[in-house]
C-alpha cells in the first residue's frame, strides 16, 4: 500500500502564505494540516486518490495536457507568492488526480540556496521528458527550448502548448 500522504518542514515558511495553504483556497496545494513538533512546524498533505506525477507513463497528448495544468498551477502558486525557486519543485512533488485530471502540489521548502526559477523549472520539464516515448520527448524538446532561451508568459507557454497539442491532432 502507497503511503498516502507525505510530510514537509514548513517552519520557515511565511505565516500569511502559510495560513493561505490552509485555508484550502489554493486548488494546486494538496490539502493539509498542521502539526507542531519540538519547535517544527509539520505539514501534513493528504495524497489519497492522487498519483505522483514521477510514477506515470504520459502518451504525448497526455504529456501536453500535464504540463499545460503544470503551468497554470505555477501561475497559481505565484499568486499568493510561492515561487519555483522557493520550494521543492519536481514530479515527486507533483500530483495527479486521474478521475477529474487535476494537478496539485505538496509545498516543501527549499533548503539549499536558491535556485533560479528557470532553472527550477526547466529541470522539472526535463524529468517528465523522462516520462513519455520519443514522440513525447520531441514535443519536451520544442517546449524546454522555448522556456530556456525565451522569456514566455504564462499565456505563451500555453499557447505553444495548444499549438503542440493540434499538431499532435488533439
Amino acid at each position: 500500500m502507497m503511503d498516502d500522504r507525505r510530510i514537509a518542514d514548513l517552519t520557515d515558511l511565511d505565516h500569511r502564505i502559510r495560513d493561505v495553504m490552509l485555508s484550502g483556497r489554493i486548488k494546486s496545494v494538496l490539502p493539509m494540516s498542521v502539526i507542531d513538533e519540538g519547535g517544527r512546524t509539520l505539514g501534513v498533505y493528504s495524497t489519497e486518490g492522487m498519483t505522483c506525477i514521477s510514477d506515470g507513463r504520459y502518451a504525448p497528448l497526455n504529456l501536453l495536457e500535464l504540463v499545460g495544468r503544470i503551468v497554470k498551477m505555477t501561475d497559481e502558486l505565484k499568486d499568493i507568492l510561492i515561487y519555483p525557486d522557493e520550494i521543492v519543485f519536481s514530479g515527486k512533488v507533483i500530483f495527479i488526480d486521474p478521475s477529474v485530471r487535476m494537478t496539485r502540489i505538496c509545498v516543501i521548502p527549499q533548503n539549499k540556496e536558491k535556485v533560479y526559477p528557470k532553472e527550477n523549472v526547466s529541470c522539472l520539464l526535463k524529468e517528465i521528458k523522462e516520462l513519455t516515448d520519443e514522440r513525447g520527448k520531441a514535443y519536451m524538446d520544442v517546449i524546454i527550448d522555448r522556456y530556456i532561451n525565451g522569456d514566455l508568459s504564462t499565456d505563451r507557454m500555453l499557447g505553444l502548448i495548444e499549438e503542440l497539442k493540434r499538431e499532435a491532432g488533439m
